[in-house]
């Protein structure tokens, strides 16, 4: 079966080609038949969809650059698929108003390497979940991996009916990340039972892990036949690792990591965890909500501390596990390994070009990422029409490579990235991968239909279609029409400060989106941004050695005919200095600019506000960044999309107790049995495709 490709600027009268995408994930599915592949290019979809063939895979081809959020009027779920031997990878899911995240009720579904995060914010007396492998219509062997889950249920609150990851069929969890949640990291209930949970890292959450199995579908008996193993379950509020309901007793404990919770274990059936490690896990940075680095310090207790058996091969990042198994979702590896620790990225060589633009110059900025081996960083070169610009050493976190040159205005050029340093060492696999080519402000994924990649040498031999991954010592290209180059360039005028802001918005009445960048009050830019997140980059001269402002004002909120204009902001860089919308020195003054009614920072820019970065000092150094330097940014790891609903932590009465402080595990069984947990309603809750 042919692929179908998913895109915000296609429409579902199409046919779903490359050429003529659909423009909802829906309209493919119901095009999909088994086998097929359905890739679903960056930008934002609206949720409250189903989906039901089955044998699909559902990919978002950038990690996360799909991403599926509330629409105007809320939804139940933000996607809910029945279809069996489905997978769905990659996508980032936001919205306060979705109960449940990514549902899905099919045999052998899979749900990987996504990320679900602020929903479930305003329930009242039902109950929801992040990820939610449910056994209601028969489905089993669901798995659930790779994730990253948090900040589901209301904020501030212990509660027993929202949770991270909810499983109630047969299968695996593995190596997800779940934390910052009112609920359990991971629940299992319902007809749970022969789960193979392993490798997965549960923090700040009101309990770590709910064992159990009640209020049954098809399937009557216990929770029994559990596989707990390699997991770290880390400074929760309540339970670390409990057991409830109807359990068996050949659930097995062994070999985790489980400290500073209220209370570590609770078991029933008179079970015992084996191996249990009771130690700080030691973080390379624990920040409890979320920002930290939750990869293992050197001298973390839980280096080669897992048990081999049930453990994946691969670790959250897709980093090989080797030798002795680590806990936790992800595997140590040495500074000099390659791993999560790597030799910082070399500052790529300055273009042997000017730095201030003249007619017809232009800026082109490579986000890109790789993997070390023998200590030694993925190396590339760029080109335009076969001819280097500039080069740049990728380390592990994703950033933007920035290089000016000069190009002729007004016809096409081949801008071309090119790997030159592709080996292994000792086991350990030196990749590139190139997430995202812009220039002259327009975007492109490397599997854009423009985009090509020449195996080997760049000879025109073994010319494939674009892929991120940079095996081979080969070279991405990028067939840039004349549209790319117009004459007087794009370059920013010169400036010894440089700011980027990547943000993308909705329309309104054919209107995009408009933001002014002020810097202490005073306008230095402005732009329009559409449904694709993209780099808008300005110039100007600050007083070096002095602490500043940089301000995102959003001026033309509104909606009309039902369609709500917003703007997005995921990422301000400051000479190199990257903040995301969320960060510690980000706030958000609603209304006027005038310091009244400001709260913490936020990606969604609703009321009409500006997200102020106070930049400290060091940041505005004598001599600033210029062009050919990298940027300290990643697309790859674009914040919060919030909805305008307002959070409310409301819980049903049943359960009042236990919502508001940490409290028996009987009460919190009562509560379960009163609200039936997660209230489903699975008869009338699926909205119609969308």
């Amino acid at each position: 079966m042919a692929d179908l490709y998913v895109s915000t600027s296609g429409s579902d009268s199409g046919n779903g080609t490359k050429d003529s995408p659909f423009r909802t994930i829906a309209k493919a599915s119901q095009a999909a038949g088994n086998g097929t592949t359905v890739h679903v290019a960056p930008g934002t979809y609206q949720g409250g969809f189903s989906t039901s063939a089955n044998g699909v895979t559902y990919v978002s081809d950038t990690k996360y650059g799909a991403k599926i959020v509330a629409p105007s009027g809320g939804a139940d779920m933000a996607w809910s698929n029945s279809g069996s031997n489905v997978t769905i990878d990659g996508f980032e899911v936001s919205g306060s108003s979705f109960r449940i995240g990514l549902y899905t009720t099919g045999s052998n579904s899979v749900i990987e390497n996504s990320k679900v995060h602020d929903i479930g914010n305003n329930l009242s007396g039902t109950g929801g979940a992040g990820i939610y492998a449910d056994s209601y219509r028969g489905g089993t062997n669901m798995t659930i991996q790779n994730n990253e889950v948090y900040n589901v249920g209301p904020s501030g609150t212990n509660s027993s009916l929202v949770h991270a990851i909810y499983h109630s069929s047969t299968g695996t969890i593995a190596n997800n990340l779940v934390y910052d949640n009112a609920g359990v990291g991971i629940h299992l209930w319902h007809d749970a039972h022969n789960l193979t949970i392993v490798n997965n890292t549960a923090f700040n959450n009101y309990m770590g892990a709910w064992i159990g199995a009640d209020e049954h579908y098809t399937y009557s008996g216990a929770a029994d036949n559990i596989k707990f193993a390699n997991n770290i379950v880390y400074d929760n509020r309540a339970y670390g690792v409990a057991e409830g309901g109807t359990t068996g007793t050949h659930n097995t404990y062994t070999n985790n990591l489980v400290y500073d919770n209220s209370t570590d274990f609770r078991l029933q059936n008179g079970l015992k965890a084996t191996g249990t490690i009771a130690a700080d896990p030691k973080f390379v940075k624990y920040v409890a909500d979320g920002g930290g680095d939750y990869h293992l310090a050197a001298g973390s207790p839980a280096i080669n501390a897992g048990t081999s058996a049930n453990a994946p091969t691969t670790d959250m990042s897709g980093a090989s596990r080797e030798g002795a198994v680590d806990i936790g979702a992800y595997e140590y590896k040495s500074s000099t390994s390659g791993g999560n620790s790597p030799t910082t990225p070399t500052t790529p060589t300055t273009p042997t070009t000017p730095t201030s633009p003249t007619a017809g110059s232009s800026t082109i900025t490579v986000n890109a990422s790789g993997n070390a081996a023998g200590g030694v960083n993925a190396h590339f070169n760029l080109l335009v029409d076969g001819k280097k610009v500039g080069e740049g050493v990728a380390g592990t976190t994703a950033k933007d490579y920035t290089f000016k040159t000069d190009l002729a205005a007004g016809q096409a050029h081949k801008v071309q990235v090119q790997y030159d340093n592709d080996g292994t060492v000792n086991g350990q696999d030196r990749n590139l991968y190139v997430n995202k080519i812009t220039i002259n402000g327009h975007a492109v994924n490397p599997t854009d239909s423009i985009v090509s990649y020449d195996k080997g040498a760049l000879d025109g031999q073994d010319v494939v279609k674009g892929q991120s991954g940079m095996w081979w010592n080969g070279t991405l290209a990028v067939s840039a029409d004349k549209s790319f180059f117009p004459a007087g360039g794009t370059a920013p005028t010169a400036g010894n400060s440089t700011i980027t802001v990547n943000a993308s918005g909705n329309a309104a009445g054919g209107v995009n989106a408009h933001f002014n960048l002020l810097v202490d009050g005073k306008k230095v830019g402005e732009g329009v941004a559409g449904t694709t997140a993209k780099d808008y980059t300005f110039k100007t001269d600050l007083a070096a050695g002095q602490a500043h402002k940089v301000q995102v004002q959003y001026d033309n909120d509104g909606t009309v005919n039902g369609q709500d204009r917003n703007l997005t902001v995921n990422k301000v860089t400051i000479n190199g200095h990257a903040s995301n919308a969320t960060d510690a020195n980000v706030s958000y003054d609603k209304g006027a600019l005038d310091g009244q009614d400001v709260v913490k920072g936020q990606s969604g820019m609703w009321w009409n506000g500006t997200l102020v970065v106070s930049a400290d000092k060091s940041w505005f150094p004598a001599s600033a960044t210029t062009a050919g330097t990298a940027t300290a940014q990643s697309l790859g790891d674009q914040t919060d999309v919030w909805t305008h609903v307002a959070v409310q932590n409301v819980e049903h009465p049943a359960i009042a107790a236990v919502d508001t402080q940490v409290t028996s595990a009987e009460s919190y069984d009562h509560g379960m049995d009163a609200a039936h947990l997660l209230a489903l309603h699975h008869d009338t809750h699926l909205s119609s495709a969308a």
